[in-house]
C-alpha cells in the first residue's frame, strides 16, 4: 500500500498514467496499484462547490473549466478511468464515458458530452458507492467550505 502522497491538496481527480487501461482492467487492479498521472485533472483550486445531494461539482465561474476537462477528453476514448483522492488516500475509481458507449462501469461514471462550462456529475447506480460520501471526501470538502448539501 502506498503511503500519503505528499503536496495533493484535499481532494483531487486523476486520470491514469496509462491511457490504454480500460475501466475493466483498472477495476480488476487494486486501487493502490494504479499509476496516476503526474497532475491531477481537477482539484479543489478549481472547484466551487460540492452537492453531496446531487453529485454535482461545481466549477469555478467563468473559468471555462468544464471546456477544458471535456476537450482533454475528447478522442482519447469512449471510457476513460479516474481516481478520487482525498487528503493524499485514494477514495475510489470512476470512469469518463462517452454518450455513444452503451455500457455503465464499476463506480461513479462522468457523461464527458454533459459536463459544463461549469459542472460536471457524478452519475451512480443503486449499487455504486458513492466516493462523495466517504468520510475522508466529506472532511475534505467541509474543511475547505465547499460542501453543500
Amino acid at each position: 500500500m502506498y503511503a500519503k502522497l505528499p503536496n495533493l491538496g484535499e481532494f483531487q481527480i486523476f486520470l491514469l498514467s496509462d491511457s490504454k487501461l480500460t475501466p475493466a482492467q483498472a477495476a480488476a487492479q487494486a486501487l493502490d496499484s494504479l499509476v496516476l498521472a503526474q497532475s491531477p485533472l481537477l482539484d479543489l483550486s478549481r472547484i466551487a462547490y460540492v452537492s453531496s445531494s446531487t453529485n454535482e461539482l461545481g466549477l469555478n465561474p467563468g473559468g471555462k473549466i468544464g471546456d477544458s476537462i471535456r476537450s482533454q477528453l475528447t478522442g482519447v476514448g469512449m471510457a476513460i478511468p479516474f481516481v478520487i483522492l482525498a487528503d493524499g488516500a485514494r477514495i475510489g475509481l470512476g470512469t469518463f464515458v462517452s454518450s455513444i458507449s452503451s455500457s455503465f462501469y464499476a463506480g461513479p461514471n462522468v457523461t464527458i458530452e454533459n459536463i459544463q462550462p461549469d459542472s460536471l456529475a457524478l452519475m451512480m447506480t443503486p449499487t455504486t458507492v458513492n466516493p462523495l460520501k466517504d468520510s475522508r471526501v466529506v472532511k475534505a470538502l467541509s474543511e475547505t467550505g465547499k460542501l453543500i448539501p
